[in-house]
């Protein structure tokens, strides 16, 4: 594989769920005489991707440069770090909402008793939320924090390993 196609291969799979139709568009928005057509030859490998551009396009995708010349390992690397990055933001929104709804019914539960001086049975789902402490939502998170770092630790260094090797190949083959 060329380096152009695999430079058009990481631009196909970086432009995710992006038309290629959009990205023209987006870099017609940026002085550059882009259509539909200069994409796909990019993503072909038929036609080189100018230096200009690809700071354009990278900034525009929001990655970084390196990732339009990366490998294949490199780019399951990158796209799985991302697919974490998505779930561990995914799983925070998803804390939060149901904090949000914690705290609803726990004002409601508040009204309640006030307005009907009603005790709620212990077994109630309102039990146990008010038994879960802000400690341990903290503790709860600051786990997922960690977990989310030490993969992220863990495939980089698969990453470098990788890399490493690629360059030990290279340098015993021109030997």
């Amino acid at each position: 594989m060329t380096k152009d196609e695999q430079i058009g291969k990481n631009l196909a799979r970086l432009r995710g769920d992006l038309s290629q139709k959009e990205l023209a568009a987006a870099m017609r928005e940026h002085g550059f005489k882009w259509s539909q057509a200069t994409v796909w030859s990019i993503e072909k490998g038929e036609r080189p991707l100018r230096l200009s551009e690809a700071i354009q396009v990278t900034d525009l995708l929001d990655v970084e440069i390196y990732n339009l010349e990366s490998e294949d390992y490199e780019a399951a690397i990158d796209s799985a770090l991302v697919r974490m990055q998505a779930a561990s933001d995914a799983l925070d929104a998803a804390v939060d909402e149901y904090e949000a709804a914690r705290s609803e019914l726990r004002h409601v539960r508040e009204g309640a008793i006030l307005t009907h001086n009603h005790a709620f049975d212990p077994e109630s789902a309102v039990y146990y939320f008010d038994n879960e402490t802000p400690e341990r939502r903290v503790r709860d998170r600051a786990t997922r924090f960690d977990l989310v770092q030490e993969a992220e630790r863990q495939a980089s260094k698969i990453h470098w390993d990788a890399q490493g090797e690629v360059t030990r190949g290279v340098d015993q083959a021109e030997a």
